[in-house]
């Protein structure tokens, strides 16, 4: 997948236009996997829903381009999308009753996902496929006939991880999968996901504001602010060296069990307002190192060194 200047917007009632996503530029690779972090408001969830092709009435992609395989999905016709879902995009959303249908049982919701992408399969054949994937996430197959508000919160989000896997598809996209679920949950469902993605051989792009789990499925890393990429590159580059002001301010807000004690660090100001950003570097009202240049010119992500790139004037701070 190729994501080219990608800008997406909401109109709101009173007129006003929030550029939510607004000149992303990303690109992931066959079974490579991505983190793309960022405090909560910055456009991540945005950016999911708009590459899975499914934004709410009030949001449109006002310019740029998607291609996934060399298919412009920004131009593809509503039916080419539902044929893709799920068979070569599939989502797992950040709330899981959300998405899943309240008065179907589980193993019916993903049987008809599979019986929507292959026309030649019996019910009971699904429904069979459907259990194999609950128990291979590790949900009792008997527990199938269960409704959602049967579940707990960490069994939904296997069903949703059963569901996403089921057609093996190309790329999976995990909306902040683990909000609100403890963190042996979490651990759980991270071992998961990480064993089946390799098993099927999908892409990953991982969206989380949880800086505690980034490494945990990812190789790659895009730092978000403010609807923009700010830092992209390997893993370990990012995370050792970072070179964006942001990313490493929001990294060093993270607490540890081995840190200072005694002082909780945390990024001064709040994320601009999306209906009139700021010009320039969108982060210089709250950046510790701003210039004249940084109020004025809107920095480009650029080559740092290999395999990592940041928008900053200052480059290495």
């Amino acid at each position: 997948m190729k994501i080219e200047d990608l800008r997406i917007h909401y109109f709101t009632s009173s007129g006003d236009i929030i550029k939510a996503v607004d000149g992303v530029d990303l690109e992931i690779q066959q079974n490579e996997s991505l983190d793309i972090v960022g405090e909560s408001g910055c456009g991540k969830s945005t950016l999911a829903h708009g590459i899975f092709g499914m934004l709410p009435s009030n949001a449109k992609i006002v310019k740029g381009r998607i291609f996934f395989k060399g298919i412009d999905l920004t131009k593809s016709r509503k039916s080419l999308l539902r044929e893709i879902w799920f068979k070569e995009i599939s989502i797992i959303f950040q709330e899981s009753m959300n998405m899943l249908n309240p008065v179907m049982n589980v193993e019916k919701q993903i049987a008809d996902v599979i019986m929507l992408h292959n026309r030649k399969i019996s019910k009971n054949e699904a429904l069979h496929e459907a259990r194999k994937l609950l128990e291979l996430t590790g949900i009792p197959k008997d527990k199938g006939k269960d409704y959602p508000h049967q579940l707990s919160g960490g069994q939904k989000q296997r069903v949703c991880i059963a569901m996403a896997i089921a057609l093996k598809p190309t790329l999976i996209i995990a909306d902040e999968p683990f909000t609100a679920l403890d963190i042996i949950v979490q651990n759980q469902l991270i071992e998961l996901l990480n064993k089946l993605r390799q098993e099927i051989k999908s892409s990953l792009i991982f969206i989380t504001h949880d800086i505690n789990v980034v490494g945990e499925l990812c190789e790659k890393i895009a730092v978000m602010y403010a609807g923009q990429i700010v830092e992209y590159g390997k893993l370990d580059k990012v995370l050792n060296l970072p070179a964006h002001p942001y990313t490493k301010m929001l990294f060093d807000a993270v607490p540890t069990i081995n840190g200072d004690t005694t002082e909780l660090k945390y990024i001064p100001g709040e994320p601009p307002n999306m209906i009139n950003p700021p010009p320039g570097c969108r982060f210089h009202p709250r950046c510790p190192y701003t210039n004249l240049e940084c109020k004025k010119k809107e920095p480009q992500l650029v080559k740092i060194e290999e395999e990592h790139y940041s928008a900053c004037h200052l480059q290495k701070v």
